[in-house]
């Protein structure tokens, strides 16, 4: 028997990138009232350690399904073709969303939405090990708001997504653009439905001219506003999400090509060496004055590749750090267990016992737990 664990490589399909929900009710003391935010965990989250945190999306307008499903759909499909990467979602629904999202004149006192995100949303995320970087995505009078929250903490929401926003945001444009002057890291989007009645003409009139006015986006980089002349004004984020996280995440998307391979899926040259190798990885992620973590189809798919030729150094040291970053994904352990079974015996049936706690405690549904567990066993024997 040979790698029990390698038929998991390549295996990972959209079912893979499930997401589990945790409905989360709290005292909202800015409010003065219960709230509720809604947290969406990525599939391999439960495999991970604390050591893996992931960026955060928060998704204002969350009373509404026919906004808030369709970005989840975007978030779940680009994380699944490897667009994006593994990201918490927090939904946010609102009691009432215009009161919440009006904006104050001027220096007025700041709306008891943006307090709640900045005092109360961190602690009530910290349980999930979350990363430094956010992303705030709102629609219509959300999206003046997070324009608003934009200008006035950079540093909390480095990134935001505003599609086609309403009247009052433009009094902000000045400092979003003033933030985006100082730091690189940090980005805008900003999108706008058709110019006609029948789709956006209200919106697009206004903000076209705002835009134009204070010269955006000129040279900076992080200003990105796209038309969208076919969609109507609700239509026009389920065009401009998938286009805007796919812009933002590019970096990401391109990472993983560390140990290429041709067509024949033949490594092109030998890789580095294993320390080498891993130092290489570590340059890689860092993204927009933060990190994205390794992820574990990064690792199965680097391993796949190294399997292609023979580097058992390379190949170990990969392993080993998977088990380190998801100690509860049995197929890293399995692995480093087999590889080590011949030169330290003793490292590798911790290994393999690990294995077989993992599948009693984590995979108690997977469908092959009775036969890997069967061929761990004989390994062991």
């Amino acid at each position: 028997m040979k790698f029990i664990w390698a038929a998991a490589l390549g295996s990972l399909t959209l079912s893979s990138f499930a997401t589990t929900g945790d409905t989360l009710r709290f005292h909202s003391a800015v409010f003065g009232t219960e709230r509720t935010v809604v947290v969406h965990l990525p599939e391999f989250h439960r495999y991970a350690s604390a050591e893996v945190r992931m960026p955060v999306i928060i998704v204002l307008d969350g009373q509404h399904d026919r906004f808030v499903e369709p970005v989840l759909n975007d978030i779940r499909y680009l994380t699944c073709t490897k667009e994006i990467p593994q990201c918490i979602t927090v939904v946010v629904p609102h009691e009432d969303r215009v009161r919440e999202s009006w904006l104050p004149e001027g220096e007025g006192p700041e709306p008891a939405l943006l307090r709640m995100l900045v005092e109360e949303l961190p602690g009530l995320l910290a349980k999930y090990h979350t990363g430094d970087v956010q992303l705030l995505i709102g629609h219509s009078f959300t999206a003046s708001f997070a324009l608003y929250a934009f200008a006035k903490y950079p540093q909390g929401f480095p990134v935001v997504l505003a599609h086609t926003p309403g009247n009052g945001a433009e009094e902000h444009l000045p400092r979003v653009a003033d933030a985006l002057r100082k730091d690189a890291d940090r980005a805008v989007y900003v999108s706008v439905g058709g110019s006609e009645l029948q789709k956006d003409i209200h919106h697009h009139r206004w903000l076209t001219k705002a835009v134009e006015g204070e010269g955006l986006p000129g040279d900076l980089s992080g200003f990105v506003f796209r038309e969208f002349p076919s969609a109507a004004h609700h239509a026009v984020p389920i065009r401009a999400t998938p286009e805007f996280l796919s812009h933002c995440f590019h970096a990401f998307s391109m990472r993983d090509t560390l140990v290429p391979v041709d067509m024949n899926y033949q490594l092109k040259a030998p890789p580095p060496t294993a320390d080498e190798l891993l130092h290489n990885v570590a340059a890689t992620l860092a993204w927009r004055g933060g990190t994205v973590p390794w992820e574990l189809p990064e690792i199965n798919g680097m391993a796949s590749r190294l399997m292609s030729g023979d580097h058992p150094e390379q190949l170990l040291a990969v392993y080993r750090l998977g088990a380190e970053l998801y100690p509860n994904y049995w197929e890293f352990h399995a692995a480093v267990g087999e590889l080590v079974l011949d030169k330290d015996p003793c490292a590798a049936r911790t290994a393999l016992l690990h294995v077989l706690r993992l599948l009693d405690s984590e995979e108690q549904d997977l469908p092959e737990r009775m036969e890997i567990k069967g061929e761990i066993e004989g390994l062991l024997r």
